[in-house]
């Protein structure tokens, strides 16, 4: 018996996909993203604890936002308060 060689089949040349108009982004206020900004723009800024219950975010996780999404990637600056007592609190400070 011998063995054939198939030919493999050639691909049908796909048309390029036209061009469709996106309509511009939004912010979305609704992101957690979006309420861990509007907590630390509060006058009284924001603990890590009230943030933690307004994302359902565990606590490395508002950390590595702080530092990661909101001082690298948007650029605010975010200070940090510690009274006598209470928790720490944090602001942003740049407006943006």
């Amino acid at each position: 018996m011998s063995k054939s060689k198939a030919k493999p089949k050639q691909k049908a040349a796909k048309a390029p996909k036209p061009k469709s108009a996106k309509p511009a982004k939004q912010k979305r206020a609704d992101t957690k993203l979006q309420i861990v900004i509007d907590l630390l723009k509060r006058a009284e800024g924001a603990t890590v604890a009230d943030i933690m219950k307004a994302t359902e975010w565990q606590k490395h996780t508002v950390r590595g936002c702080f530092s990661g999404a909101l001082k690298k990637k948007h650029g605010y600056e975010i200070v940090s308060e510690k009274p006598k007592d209470g928790d720490r609190v944090y602001k942003i400070v740049t407006n943006k």
